[in-house]
């Protein structure tokens, strides 16, 4: 007789696919007819979007582009023309990587490197590597059995399963539209030279399958203004914002984390209520990296047998992951700058900012490892050259450690890593001092395999009679109580009531008396 054992339907969306890429994106940007010849590019910078992913039999096709930003030095004898130039260029890019699974994509990119090449006074020529980072979820449905009918006589034995589901693995697009204000102190604008923008995580809420995002951007804004010689000024704001989004599945119990990636950027000069262009009118499109997970505590049925009937259950074996560990932690790099000898002195900065790229993560002796570079960029002023605005790229090695217990084999390896704030100083050696506070989020997943009950069949024959009302039983090494009882078809609160036991701890060679159920 096949018993119809109660089940729990859990659905499940778990991580089966995980791979990284990088794609090369080579393109020629042709100054445009408004703009002066190139004498010297001080820097060359760009941000990777991802427009589209989609999963084609075994293939994830990636799609997107980058945006570069030019900062150069004019070809001119007019000691009025401004000092620094800018111009913009945009290129697409795709990518194809075997993908042996089907489900939901989650794919991201940053660009790595960068390199340029001025063909002639008006051409130049950049190449831009570009890191692709994929991950497909499965659904899974799984039924677990939680009970025996109501009325049949049979000794369970139970046992807690915490399940890991990840809720939300996905990039939201969250349109930021602001003005700004030149401060009293500083010229007119005549010409945006650079916009850099970083956002900042503020506290996030998660109620009722909705997150209130919060954070703030923080400006940082590079213009030339003829109002003042031709002079080169920076100007630096921030602007909060906040963005709800509806996201199922999620409520209070989950655990978030979020990251922002700064997308495209539009600006525009306006003209101030007495007509003068002081202000910066903006839209940012961030993208908001969203992780969301929870553990799902069951009490599963992980065995069971009738006392007085034989008993043949049918098991599965169920691939599951499980959460070894996930969390956030910080880390600060402080290092110092020095202009090389072939460069001009640094007398003043006018602008910093960082960059962090992750290149390697492991696990080693219970301890995850994560790996990487700080670029800095850095816009100075020198007195000792004939072109007013230096630049300065340079990086440093940076690895974060943090234990997260026993090894495991298999495991499934996720890293972030965000800039929370930085600063810098100029000491009297000429010497920049930066101090850079790093985020990273980190999560170590290590598969499992869970027996899971399909059917249990009791036969009719009763099974007292078999044997003696009582046996005496020595233990054996790996024995346990619930073995003992289930093998001479009796119950487990019965053996402990013979021997006078208060806990289930048992040892090789220990004398039982085994009742008769």
């Amino acid at each position: 007789m096949t018993m119809e054992l109660k089940k729990e339907q859990v659905n499940l969306r778990e991580l089966t696919y995980s791979q990284t890429s990088s794609v090369l994106v080579d393109g020629d940007i042709i100054v445009p007819d408004v703009k002066p010849d190139i004498k010297e590019i001080l820097l060359a910078e760009a941000t990777a979007v991802v427009t589209g992913s989609e999963i084609a039999g075994e293939r994830l096709n990636v799609s997107g582009h980058i945006s570069v930003h030019i900062l150069y030095v004019p070809e001119t004898d007019n000691e009025f023309s401004a000092k620094l130039k800018s111009m913009t260029a945009k290129f697409d890019f795709t990518d194809r990587l075997e993908c042996p699974v089907q489900g939901v994509a989650s794919v991201s990119a940053k660009t790595e490197h960068i390199e340029f090449s001025v063909l002639n006074s008006r051409k130049l020529n950049v190449k831009v590597g570009v890191g692709i980072c994929a991950k497909v979820y499965t659904d899974k449905e799984l039924m677990l059995p939680t009970g025996a009918p109501d009325g049949v006589n049979i000794e369970m034995k139970m046992k807690p399963v915490s399940l890991y589901n990840v809720i939300c693995d996905r990039v939201y697009d969250v349109l930021v539209s602001e003005s700004v204000e030149v401060p009293a102190a500083k010229p007119e604008i005549d010409e945006i030279l650079k916009v850099d923008i970083r956002a900042v995580r503020g506290e996030c809420e998660t109620v009722n399958h909705k997150m209130v995002l919060k954070g703030s951007l923080c400006i940082s804004t590079l213009y030339s203004s003829v109002a003042d010689g031709a002079s080169i000024q920076h100007m630096e704001h921030e602007i909060p914002f906040t963005e709800v989004l509806d996201i199922e599945g999620l409520d209070e119990n989950a655990v978030c984390h979020v990251q922002y990636e700064v997308g495209e950027v539009f600006y525009a000069v306006r003209k101030d209520d007495n007509g003068e262009p002081r202000m910066l009118a903006l839209e940012v499109l961030l993208g908001a990296h969203i992780v969301a997970s929870r553990c799902m505590d069951v009490e599963m049925l992980e065995d069971c047998y009738c006392p007085f009937a034989k008993t043949d259950i049918s098991r599965e074996t169920v691939r599951l992951d499980e959460l070894i560990s996930e969390g956030e932690s910080r880390m600060t790099v402080k290092e110092i700058i020095a202009a090389e000898q072939t460069q001009p002195s640094v007398d003043a900065v006018y602008h910093m900012h960082t960059k962090p790229l992750i290149s390697e993560q492991f696990v080693k002796d219970g301890t995850m490892v994560v790996r990487g570079n700080l670029v800095v960029f850095l816009l100075y002023m020198s007195g000792a050259s004939e072109i007013p605005v230096q630049s300065l790229v340079t990086e440093f090695p940076f690895e974060h450690s943090l234990p997260i217990g026993d090894d495991c084999s298999g495991e499934m390896l996720t890293s972030d890593v965000s800039v929370l704030s930085e600063s810098f100083s100029l000491n009297t050696a000429g010497e920049v001092e930066i101090r850079c506070n790093l985020e990273f989020y980190t999560k170590v997943t290590c598969p499992y395999e869970l027996s899971v009950i399909c059917e249990c069949e009791q036969g009719e024959e009763e099974a007292k009679g078999c044997r003696a009302p009582l046996v005496l039983y020595f233990v054996q090494p790996g024995d346990t109580l619930w073995e003992i009882a289930k093998r001479y078809h009796t119950t487990y609160g019965k053996i402990m009531a013979a021997n006078g036991l208060d806990h289930d701890m048992i040892m090789p060679g220990q004398k039982l008396l085994i009742p008769r159920a």
